[in-house]
């Protein structure tokens, strides 16, 4: 009679007893039978199976069921996730779970906050599901790889009122009075500039306001341009 026989008992939740046997007496097997009985009784609320290997009228306990560890007797779960056991994708987290363990999908990290020069100085930075985008900020146009400012002057796309010009500026333009104007409200109106006394005539010449300007001319009996005016 071989003296090296073994029995597994299985316990999973359930009073079921399989049974593995070589030529045991049958007192033996009894006897074995009755303590397989025992362990499926003390283990219905322990998830994992339970291994009794009979040897020479004794036994030893091992977990079987993967994702624990113990000696049999007492099996625990093993945190996979802190041990780095684990194969989750990117942007993935590990979370345990009873005899395994899950990979979630990771929360979406705001790169716009955590790093501040993501885009260039011309650009805002635009938080997005998983990833980012680089936004060319008002007044700038993306030419290649960078965010170049907007001639708003050459493109037309100024909005002057009449008498005014258009000046560029980074990121937008500015609308200023032609010489000879002034701002009035948002309108640019004419100076009077011999009313005022800033016209340069000769004093032997007459001031005459224009549009945007004066006109300097000599008195009669005197000749010249109206800047300078002789006999």
């Amino acid at each position: 009679m071989n003296a090296l026989s073994e029995i597994m008992c299985v316990a999973r939740q359930t009073d079921n007893v399989q049974t593995r046997q070589g030529p045991f007496l049958a007192r033996v097997e009894r006897d074995i039978l009755q303590r397989c009985k025992e362990i499926v009784k003390t283990s219905m609320s322990v998830p994992y199976m339970v291994r009794e290997k009979f040897v020479l009228g004794s036994y030893i306990c091992q977990c079987m069921e993967p994702g624990f560890v113990g000696d049999g007797k007492q099996c625990v779960d093993i945190d996979e996730c802190a041990i780095g056991n684990y194969t989750c994708g990117d942007n993935a987290v590990c979370v345990n779970a009873l005899g395994s363990y899950a990979c979630f999908c990771a929360d979406d990290i705001n790169e716009c906050e955590s790093d501040t020069k993501r885009c260039s100085s011309n650009a805002e930075c635009v938080n997005s599901e998983g990833s980012y985008q680089c936004i060319c900020r008002q007044g700038y146009e993306v030419r290649g790889a960078e965010c170049r400012d907007i001639d708003e002057c050459a493109s037309g796309e100024a909005d002057c009122k009449q008498d005014s010009q258009c000046i560029n500026v980074p990121g937008s333009y500015a609308c200023q009075c032609k010489l000879g104007y002034h701002l009035t409200g948002d309108l640019c109106q004419d100076v009077n500039e011999c009313q005022q006394n800033l016209a340069e005539c000769h004093h032997r010449a007459d001031c005459y306001n224009t549009d945007g300007s004066y006109l300097c001319v000599c008195k009669s009996g005197f000749y010249g341009d109206g800047y300078y005016c002789t006999s």
